[in-house]
């Protein structure tokens, strides 16, 4: 499975439909990403950097603008994630209880 059609999926577990239309869904989606790449070992593999709002991947935009604008087709339904991927997104979902939906307490 490919490292965007994991995080898609991933997202979907989360309740989160990305949208890059607004700088906050933009920002929340780079935090999530962040955090479910590198704090609780989902792997994507994408690289950061620091900036002035949190970690934030280009690739990660990219990769998001290219799926919403239909340069890329991905399945991202949650059926393609492993067992143990599900507990590690359910494990981030109640860490964060109704934070998740705040890009700024993210």
């Amino acid at each position: 499975m490919d490292r965007t059609s994991k995080l898609f999926a991933s997202l979907r577990v989360l309740g989160i439909n990305p949208k890059m239309e607004t700088f906050t869904e933009r920002k929340q989606v780079q935090k999530l990403a962040y955090l479910l790449d590198k704090v609780f070992g989902m792997s994507f593999d994408f690289s950061y950097n620091w900036y002035l709002h949190g970690p934030y991947s280009p690739e990660v935009t990219k990769k998001i603008f290219d799926v919403i604008e239909g340069r890329e087709v991905i399945r991202s339904d949650p059926g393609i994630l492993q067992d143990g991927d599900v507990r590690k997104i359910e494990q981030l979902k109640s860490f964060l209880g109704s934070d998740i939906n705040s890009s700024d307490k993210l």
